[in-house]
């Protein structure tokens, strides 16, 4: 353990020390572990979901089979009680005939033509024939025939007459050898037994129904006594399957599905039994069967696919991190150089970025910053050496120091909130870096102490959008400025610290969301015009002990906590400096409701602006 503890020991600072090798790790154990980890389970819910869904198909299959074939054997029965209880034929079979032309009258008016329009309407019915014991009428042997001692005919009648209820049998035809299904009953009015009716009906017509539907398995349709009727396994046609594994119709009622081992492979079945609607009692069953090598092919298939797709995704991950992982980690290494230079006192260094992403700008901006440090350190060593209009010197040194103080504030502000990107989420990073670069560009370019209403409320909207990827829910804001207050001149940077204080130590410290108002106004005094600003935040507030507290600080009456109210001290004493009596600053707060800045400070005219 102590050995294992040494070489992991020796091995981190090598491996991990550059920041290229902690984004690859990261990279993996954020995108490739759990991707691999959610392969591995999605490929077992996947075998499962397909397993459950190819049952499921079976189901609605067999149920959608079933109705088919039970809305037929329904109208089969429903036409063989009309013509058993009928009154008219059975009165004509009831009757005794003194020579067996009497009959015919009978058969041409009654029989003949009813036979034909049902034979018309239903063709899928072979013949209808009712055999009787009824000597005296004539037969044909088609629609009327005698039962013949010791023919199959006579065995059915005699079957059909014990059983009383309707008999389906599955025979073949010796003339045309073509298979039928044949549903027996008795001629019966009032217990009065005169003969047997049979429908001889073509087994392709129950085929039909359920060959459509079975596609990589085979369909069995089971009669009442558990003979098969009707199946797409046409070796299967007529073999008694009752009491087999095939045979569902005593598992009770609803779908079931099971796994059953025939013939020495396994298969799935899926059944359900049904019942007639004239003879609830009487139970038929559908039976579909899969080999389970049908099943598993299917889904072995689609784990290929999915092992495929997520070995690709994986490879490409891998290469884009490392794509970008060096793209990045290269010029932030060559930056960092740079930085120390300049931390070393040479300020006369630069980089040299290509493209248009974050770090190009970011590059683009410390090249800016190191020109202007190295002019302002000129600057600064040509004024240490100047004694003439010190009074004015000494007032711009501290108007440029005061200046100065805001940017470092609001650097330190800002990167906290790409720290926070950088922890959960990389492309809001990018973008918090991107509006970090515009506003440092942005602030590098205001060569002039004074700038526009206008360019100070742009700066605003960028600070704001990038605390907003740190606090997407925490507050809304708006500004109310008029059109022409636009144009107006006040020193830069001189409203961004008021609105960075309403969010940090207002609005970020509520529980749900606020809102932030900045308003313009311009008003006219008997000395001239001015502007006065108002920042509302309805925020935490600040308890009124803290708020004496404050505005003692900002008149200097007392030193206090001066660190954590830079920004507001820094607002104050640069109005003060540039407008004297004519700048005033006022907060006023209500704890738990919020807080207001005002701020009024006189339009500087176009010689007044030169100041």
């Amino acid at each position: 353990m102590k050995k294992l503890g040494a070489m992991m020991a020796r091995w981190s600072p090598i491996r991990l020390r550059t920041l290229r090798s902690k984004l690859l790790l990261t990279y993996l154990a954020a995108i490739a572990i759990p991707l691999l980890t959610l392969g591995i389970y999605s490929m077992r819910l996947l075998d499962s979901s397909l397993k459950e869904q190819s049952i499921s198909v079976e189901k609605q299959d067999l149920l959608q089979i079933m109705e088919n074939a039970k809305s037929s054997l329904n109208s089969f029965v429903s036409l063989s009680s009309d013509i058993s209880y009928d009154p008219k034929i059975w009165r004509y079979f009831y009757s005794d005939y003194d020579e067996p032309g009497e009959s015919m009258e009978g058969y041409y008016t009654l029989i003949r033509p009813l036979f034909a329009r049902y034979l018309t309407l239903r063709p899928e019915i072979r013949k209808i024939t009712i055999y009787t014991k009824n000597d005296t009428l004539l037969y044909n042997r088609f629609e009327i025939a005698p039962v013949e001692p010791g023919t199959y005919e006579a065995k059915l009648y005699d079957e059909t007459l014990a059983s009383r209820k309707v008999l389906w049998k599955l025979r073949e035809d010796s003339d045309s050898g073509e298979k039928l299904v044949t549903l027996s009953r008795m001629l019966n009015l009032n217990n009065v037994v005169v003969g047997m009716v049979v429908l001889y009906i073509d087994e392709n017509q129950l085929y039909g129904n359920i060959r459509g539907q079975t596609e990589g398995g085979e369909a069995y349709l089971l009669g009442p006594d558990g003979a098969v009727l009707s199946s797409t396994d046409r070796t299967a046609l007529g073999q008694p399957y009752g009491g087999t594994e095939l045979d569902v119709r005593t598992e009770g009622q609803g779908l079931l599905s099971k796994e059953i081992e025939r013939d020495g492979s396994e298969e799935r079945l899926t059944g359900i039994p049904f019942a007639l609607s004239q003879f609830p009692n009487e139970q038929w069953a559908l039976v579909k069967t899969v080999p389970q090598k049908t099943i598993l092919a299917v889904t072995r298939q689609s784990k290929i696919y999915q092992l495929g797709a997520f070995a690709l995704l994986v490879v490409l991950l891998c290469l884009i991190s490392v794509t970008m992982s060096g793209s990045i980690t290269r010029r932030i290494k060559e930056l960092v150089i740079k930085m120390r230079k300049v931390e070393r006192g040479d300020f006369d260094v630069a980089v040299s970025f290509g493209g248009q992403d974050e770090v190009s700008y970011m590059g683009n901006t410390f090249n800016a910053m190191a020109a202007k440090l190295n002019t302002l350190v000129g600057q600064v060593y040509e004024m240490q050496l100047t004694q003439k209009d010190m009074e004015l010197k000494n007032r711009e040194s501290e108007l440029k120091w005061l200046q100065s103080q805001i940017n470092p504030h609001f650097l330190f502000n800002t990167l906290d909130a790409v720290l926070y990107g950088i922890r959960n989420d990389k492309e809001e990073t990018a973008k918090i870096v991107e509006f970090l670069a515009n506003s440092f560009r942005r602030s590098i370019q205001w060569t002039e102490d004074l700038v526009s209403l206008e360019e100070e409320l742009k700066f605003i909207k960028e600070y704001l959008a990038i605390q907003r990827f740190r606090m997407p829910d925490k507050f809304a804001w708006q500004a109310e400025v008029p059109a022409e207050a636009l144009s107006l001149k006040l020193p830069k940077m001189l409203l961004q610290p008021l609105v960075e204080n309403a969010v940090h130590h207002g609005l970020s410290l509520k529980k749900e969301g606020g809102s932030l108002l900045l308003k313009v106004e311009e008003q006219d005094k008997g000395t001239g015009r001015e502007i006065v600003i108002r920042i509302r935040d309805d925020g935490v507030g600040i308890e009124e002990w803290r708020l004496e507290e404050i505005r003692e600080i900002l008149h200097g009456h007392e030193a206090g906590e001066t660190d954590r109210h830079i920004g507001l001290k820094n607002v104050y004493d640069r109005i003060r400096l540039y407008y004297g009596d004519q700048g005033h600053l006022e907060i006023n707060s209500v704890y738990g409701e919020g807080t207001e800045i005002e701020v009024r400070i006189p339009v500087l005219e176009e010689e007044d602006s030169d100041v």
